[in-house]
C-alpha cells in the first residue's frame, strides 16, 4: 500500500485532495480484485473493533465484510455488549482496553468529540462510523460513485437535498459532502429548509476550500430550484447536531429540545420529497443517490428509488470498497 499520512479518520476537515485520491485509488484497485475473485490478505489476522451505540445495517456489514476479505476479523460491540454503553463503566477504559487487543476501532457514537479522546488514548487507528457531526466513510462512497458514473465531477451540480422524514438522523453526512465537494472543485448545492443549514466554521472552511479548487457551493432554500440541471440529486434528512445528541442521550421524546422542527411542524416540511416532477427539473441523466435506510414516499418516492436514475445499490456497495481502501491504508 501506498505511504498515507494520517493515522485516523475522525474528520474529513484536514484531509487534501490528494488523500481523497489515495483513498479513491485504494478503493479502486481493491473493487476491480474483487471483482476477479481475488481477495488479498493486506490484514491478515488483524482485528477490528467496532463500536456501534446506534442501530446499523450498511455500515457494520460493510465493515465486517471488508475485514473479512481482507484477511482480518472484525468485532460489532452492539449496546448490550458492552459496559459502557449502558454506563456502567467509562468511555475511556472501555476504549483502553480495546486499544490492547484489537488492531484498529471503528466508532458509530454520538459525538467525534468521543472519537478524538480515543484517538488520544490509544495507539491504534480510530475511524468515524458516523457522529453529529460527520460521516466520512458514507461521504466518501457517495464520491466514489459520482465519479464512476460521471468521471471528473468538476463543475457538475451535486444537488444535496433535505427532505422529509419523521425522524431526527444525524447532520454528518452534509457536512463530510461539504468537505469532499469543495476540493473537488463540483458545484455543489444544499438544499434545505431554513435552520437546517451547517454550523459556521464548516461552511466557512467548505467556502475557503472552493476558492482554491474553483468549485461552487451554495446553500438554497427551495428544492426545485435547487434541482434545476443537477447532475445528482443526493437525499438525506437532518437535524442539528445538537437535536441528534439530544435524542441520542435520551431526552424525553415529548421535550421541545429533543426534536427537530420538521418533527414538531411536520406539515411545514413534507414538501420536500424527491420525486418525478422534481427529477424533469434535473438533467435528463441525472442520478439519484440515498445513503439509506431511505423512507420511501417520504423522503423520496419508491418510483424514483426503483426508477433508471437510481444508483442507491452502486452507492451503498462502494461502502465496502471505499473502507476496504481506508482499512488498507490506516491498518495495512
Amino acid at each position: 500500500m501506498s505511504t498515507f499520512r494520517h493515522t485516523d479518520l475522525i474528520s474529513l476537515r484536514e484531509y487534501t485532495r490528494e488523500d481523497l485520491a489515495l483513498i479513491w485509488e485504494t478503493a479502486w484497485d481493491l473493487k476491480r480484485l474483487t471483482k476477479r475473485g481475488q481477495r488479498p490478505d493486506l490484514l491478515r489476522n488483524k482485528t477490528l473493533a467496532m463500536v456501534f451505540n446506534m442501530p446499523s445495517t450498511r455500515t457494520s456489514v460493510s465493515f465486517e465484510a471488508a475485514m473479512t476479505q481482507l484477511g482480518g476479523h472484525a468485532q460489532y460491540l452492539f449496546p448490550d455488549r458492552i459496559w459502557a454503553a449502558k454506563a456502567s463503566e467509562s468511555w475511556t477504559d472501555t476504549i483502553g482496553v480495546l486499544g490492547r487487543y484489537a488492531d484498529g476501532l471503528v466508532g458509530r457514537v454520538a459525538s467525534s468529540v468521543e472519537l478524538e479522546q480515543a484517538a488520544a488514548l490509544i495507539d491504534i487507528p480510530v475511524i468515524n462510523a458516523s457522529t453529529a457531526e460527520e460521516h466520512p466513510c458514507q461521504a466518501l462512497a457517495d464520491f466514489m460513485t459520482a465519479q464512476e458514473k460521471k468521471g471528473d465531477v468538476r463543475q457538475r451540480k451535486y444537488v444535496f437535498t433535505w427532505a422529509w422524514r419523521p425522524a431526527s438522523p444525524p447532520m454528518g453526512l452534509p457536512n463530510s459532502s461539504l468537505y469532499i465537494a469543495s476540493r473537488l472543485g463540483a458545484h455543489f448545492v444544499l438544499a434545505c429548509p431554513e435552520g437546517y443549514e451547517p454550523e459556521p466554521a464548516v461552511w466557512e472552511k467548505a467556502q475557503y476550500e472552493a476558492s482554491l479548487s474553483g468549485g461552487q457551493i451554495e446553500i438554497v432554500h427551495d428544492m426545485q430550484a435547487a434541482a434545476t440541471d443537477a447532475d445528482f440529486i443526493n437525499v438525506y434528512c437532518w437535524a442539528s447536531p445538537q437535536v441528534f445528541k439530544d435524542k441520542f442521550k435520551g431526552t424525553d421524546e415529548k421535550a421541545p429540545q429533543g426534536k427537530a422542527p420538521h418533527i414538531l411542524d411536520p406539515d411545514r416540511y413534507r414538501g420536500w420529497i424527491v420525486n418525478d416532477d422534481l427529477l424533469k427539473r434535473a438533467r435528463p441523466d441525472v442520478s439519484v443517490m440515498h445513503c439509506m435506510p431511505a423512507a420511501r414516499d417520504q423522503e423520496v418516492t419508491s418510483r424514483v428509488l426503483d426508477g433508471p436514475h437510481s444508483i442507491i445499490l452502486d452507492q451503498a456497495e462502494n461502502r465496502l470498497h471505499v473502507q476496504k481502501g481506508l482499512l488498507a491504508l490506516l491498518m495495512g
